[in-house]
């Protein structure tokens, strides 16, 4: 089984850390199942899966089994997942930066609440091979940054947590939250935190890397 480095570097790409445990792609059902109960996630009847041995069309259509990994994310995980055509996905749609992201639809769109609705997307999705991308923001230009044809979108802008220490000397970030959300949050308690020149840009993409005014001094933020 392929490990997974700790839910793709916890996914919300920030302080907030939202797993820290190693999980490892399932390679059959009942490894997926098993997956699942160490999430602690209940399952009733069977999983809306193709058996592995189906899973040969994935050499000839890598986003063939998308529809699939939508269906049993929402059936894992209720009210999480949006498909084409609903109010939610497509009020969702309409929050990115660019007409090319804004011009790329995926099969559905995952909004995960919590670490284990994102461990769920990314179990499925690995089982299924169906190809992923992930939002904080939105403010990449290009299409497929943090949006997807055909595949499955996870979009983190559910996990807004602030938290910061007792000691004022760490804070936790969720990457569904803006810079401008950090910077108000930390203000009114006398604190400050490298981060983006613009306060709409998410959390997420600019702690992979962008433009920060204060990095020369105290580093970059992807370093904190």
């Amino acid at each position: 089984m392929r490990l997974l480095p700790s839910l793709l570097g916890c996914l919300s790409y920030t302080a907030y850390c939202i797993a820290a445990a190693e999980y490892s792609a399932p390679n059959t059902v009942n490894e997926l199942r098993d997956a699942l109960a160490n999430l602690q996630v209940e399952l009733v009847g069977n999983l809306p899966v193709p058996p592995v041995s189906q899973l040969h069309i994935k050499k000839t259509n890598p986003l063939a089994l998308c529809p699939t990994a939508c269906k049993a994310v929402a059936y894992i995980k209720k009210n999480i997942v949006s498909l084409s055509g609903t109010p939610t996905y497509d009020q969702q749609q309409n929050q990115y930066w660019s007409l090319q992201q804004l011009e790329t639809l995926p099969a559905c769109r995952v909004t995960p609440k919590t670490a284990v609705d994102v461990a769920v997307a990314l179990l499925v999705t690995e089982f299924l091979q169906c190809p992923f991308a992930v939002k904080s923001g939105g403010h990449a230009a290009f299409a497929g940054a943090s949006n997807i044809q055909a595949g499955l979108t996870i979009d983190l802008v559910n996990l807004k947590q602030l938290e910061v220490s007792t000691d004022k000397t760490l804070t936790k970030v969720g990457s569904g939250n803006r810079w401008q959300d950090v910077y108000n949050y930390l203000e009114r308690r006398e604190l400050s935190v490298v981060g983006g020149r613009v306060g709409d840009i998410g959390v997420g993409g600019l702690t992979l890397g962008g433009e920060e005014d204060a990095a020369p001094k105290f580093g970059m933020s992807k370093e904190d």
